[in-house]
């Protein structure tokens, strides 16, 4: 599991490049970080039966070590 973590962290890391935040108008990069979010949670959901075999069929676990990890940065 330690593994998964490191490797989500950096997915999430990759996701969230260059992000400044939303200016007044809530404008901003916002989108394309949910958009790149999105890509690699597709990504590691077609995948992840052949890196992580112990998580097959536990996409929740996935997506809330992803959310956790996005809301910690």
């Amino acid at each position: 599991m330690e593994n998964t973590d490191k490797v989500l962290a950096e997915l999430v890391n990759k996701a969230l490049s260059g992000f400044d935040g939303l200016n007044e108008f809530g404008q901003g990069p916002f989108p394309i970080v949910i958009e790149q979010l999105i890509r690699w949670h597709l990504w590691i959901n077609s995948i992840s039966f052949i890196l992580f075999p112990e998580l097959e069929g536990k996409w929740n676990y996935l997506t809330q070590k992803i959310l956790m990890i996005s809301l910690l940065k």
